[in-house]
């Protein structure tokens, strides 16, 4: 009987998986850029292993940033199936001590939802920059593991001629509104 590829593959992950459970990970996505920056991970195992992994980072100076997670579902038929049921997923900053996962750490948001979700996000407005790092807990829903993506979003930190733009704008628009006012005859 020949089997495909993408079968002697599938039954080579679900091998491997029965053999591992549980894995945390820890990648080095390094320094994240104005735009959109892809990140993903996985779990091999029986549903209900366990999904623990942290994605370092250094963020530059912005105006905000947005962070998201989302299951990605696969059946491999009889292999088996993929999903991730995710807990909490949030961002953090090192400490003083300039190291990460230390008494010092700084939580700057978390998303956990009660009972778990297939998809999670966070939203932080803008904030000085620094070395910090993304934790994603949860469990696989699979029959043979887990798989999820998620990205980050940083916005640039407005120039101050933006702003001074921005006000500009703001008061021609005031003062517009104000001599419509005054020819309706509604200010006096």
């Amino acid at each position: 009987m020949i089997r495909s590829i993408p079968n002697r593959l599938a039954a080579a992950l679900l091998a491997a998986g029965l053999s591992v459970g549980a894995q945390a990970a820890v990648t080095d996505l390094g320094p994240i850029t104005q735009g959109a920056t892809p990140f993903d991970g996985f779990v091999i195992g029986p549903a209900g292993s366990v999904i623990f992994d942290v994605f370092l980072l250094e963020l530059p100076a912005n105006g905000g940033s947005s962070y998201g997670i989302k299951n990605f579902p696969l059946d491999l038929g009889p292999a088996g199936t993929f999903g991730s049921l995710f807990e909490s997923m949030s961002l953090n900053a090192f400490g003083l001590d300039d190291t990460p996962f230390t008494a010092d750490d700084i939580e700057l948001a978390i998303s956990a939802p009660a009972g778990g979700a297939t998809e999670l996000s966070l939203d932080l407005p803008g904030n000085p920059g620094g070395k910090g790092y993304i934790k994603v807990v949860g469990i696989s829903s699979g029959s043979a593991g887990g798989i999820y993506s998620g990205a980050i979003a940083v916005t640039p930190v407005p120039e101050a001629e933006t702003w001074a733009m921005w006000a500009a704008g703001l008061g021609l628009v005031g003062l517009q509104l104000r001599r419509r006012a005054r020819a309706s005859g509604q200010l006096s």
